[in-house]
């Protein structure tokens, strides 16, 4: 989902979000 990507990059790091 577009949007779960979008507020984890301004949040956390990409890799951060995808390990999750």
């Amino acid at each position: 989902m577009l949007h779960s990507i979008y507020w984890c990059n301004l949040f956390c790091r990409q890799s951060d979000c995808l390990r999750s």
